[in-house]
């Protein structure tokens, strides 16, 4: 068994839950369209993990759609390096609309 694909697949999960702790703690600081997005952008993130955990490939397809889009508009609207955690959902997002976490590479 190799270790280090696991210990990658440890790191890339700690990221999105900094990116998940991020939106949430911005849900608290911000007011407008920014928070809305974060809030769509937690909620998604926990439910990627639970389609991934639960290995519900089509809707994971879908939630990662969404959380592309709502992740992408917190993306835009942030300002300097609060850019960098929302940058992370976003290629989550991406892994999940390609079906990455079902099939790996």
């Amino acid at each position: 068994m190799a270790i280090f694909p696991q210990l990658v697949g440890v790191f890339l999960a700690a990221l999105l839950l900094a990116s998940l702790i991020f939106s949430v703690v911005r849900i608290f600081l911000t007011t407008g369209l920014l928070e809305v997005a974060h809030i769509a952008t937690a909620l998604l993130i926990v439910l990627g993990a639970v389609a991934v955990t639960m290995t519900l490939r089509n809707p994971a397809v879908f939630i990662g759609s969404a959380l592309a889009f709502s992740a992408a508009v917190a993306l835009l609207l942030e300002k300097g390096w609060n850019r960098v955690l929302p940058l992370i959902a976003v290629l989550f997002a991406a892994a999940l609309m390609t079906g990455l976490p079902f099939t790996g590479i």
